[in-house]
C-alpha cells in the first residue's frame, strides 16, 4: 500500500502516513511543525482534509500580497498583517503578536520638539514578533512590566518627593533623580528599544528595515511585485477597453 499524504491547510506542509504509521496512531490527533493540529486518518481509509476551522485560532504565517521585500527592507502598505513568523529566524509562531507603534527615525530629538513630534507626527502600528529564542530582551514581557512600572513609579516618585521637600534635602533629590531614571527608561523601551525601525514612508506605504534575512526570504521580491502590479493594470485596462 502506497502511504497517504496528509496536507496541514496553515502553512501547506504534506506528511507521508505509511501504513505501519497508521495501524499505530490512526484516528488520533497530532501536531504539524507549525502548531496546527493535523488529524490522523484511521488506518485503511483516506486522508481526513484539515480545515481552516479546525486549525487552533492564530494569525496567519503566509505573506500578505500588499508586502514584498526590497533588498534588506520589507514593504507593505499601511494596515497590512505582516505574517506570523519570527523576525530573526522567520519560522511560524504559534502565539499570536502584538501590534507596535513604530516611528520615523528621523524624528528630532532636541528637547520638547522630541516629545512633541513624537506625539503628534506620523506614526505606524506594525505587527511583529520573535519566536521565544530570538526574543530581544528591550522587547520581552519582562520589558512591557518594567515600561507599565516607570510610568506608574514616575507620579510616585514626585509626590513622595513633594511631601519630602521640606523635610530631607537629601531624600527629596534622590526622589527627584529616580523620577528622572523612570522618564529615561520609559523612554528608552517605548521609542528606542525596537527592533524594527521605518526607513522610509508614504501616505500609503511603509519601508521597514531591522528583519533578518531568514524572515526576508519568505517574502516576493520586488520585481514580482512591479510584475504583479503591471499585470494588474493591464487587466484593468483590457477590461475597461471590452
Amino acid at each position: 500500500m502506497a502511504p497517504t499524504s496528509l496536507t496541514c491547510s496553515a502553512c501547506g506542509g504534506q506528511f507521508d502516513l505509511t501504513p505501519e504509521y497508521l495501524a499505530e496512531y490512526g484516528g488520533r490527533t497530532t501536531t504539524c511543525t507549525c502548531g496546527a493540529a493535523l488529524a490522523i486518518p484511521p488506518s485503511g481509509t483516506a486522508a481526513i482534509p484539515q480545515l481552516s476551522y479546525v486549525a487552533p485560532s492564530r494569525a496567519s504565517a503566509k505573506v500578505p500580497a500588499n508586502a514584498w521585500r526590497d533588498g534588506s527592507l520589507v514593504v507593505m502598505t499601511r494596515g497590512a498583517l505582516l505574517p506570523n513568523r519570527c523576525a530573526r529566524c522567520g519560522v511560524p509562531v504559534d502565539r499570536k503578536f502584538r501590534f507596535t507603534t513604530l516611528y520615523p527615525e528621523h524624528v528630532s530629538f532636541s528637547g520638547t520638539s522630541f516629545l512633541i513630534r513624537r506625539f503628534l507626527g506620523d506614526r505606524v502600528r506594525v505587527r511583529y514578533g520573535f519566536c521565544r529564542e530570538h526574543t530581544p530582551l528591550l522587547e520581552s514581557e519582562a520589558a512591557r512590566v518594567t515600561l507599565v512600572a516607570s510610568w506608574v513609579a514616575i507620579p510616585v516618585f514626585m509626590a513622595s518627593a513633594n511631601l519630602v521637600e521640606k523635610r530631607s534635602v537629601v531624600l527629596f533629590w534622590a526622589l527627584i533623580s529616580l523620577t528622572v531614571a523612570a522618564l529615561a527608561l520609559g523612554m528608552i523601551l517605548l521609542f528606542v528599544g525596537k527592533s524594527i525601525k521605518i526607513h522610509d514612508l508614504d501616505y500609503r506605504h511603509v519601508w521597514l528595515a531591522g528583519f533578518r534575512e531568514p524572515y526576508l526570504d519568505t517574502f516576493p521580491s520586488l520585481e514580482h511585485q512591479q510584475n504583479q502590479d503591471a499585470r494588474e493594470a493591464a487587466d484593468r485596462l483590457n477590461s475597461l477597453d471590452a
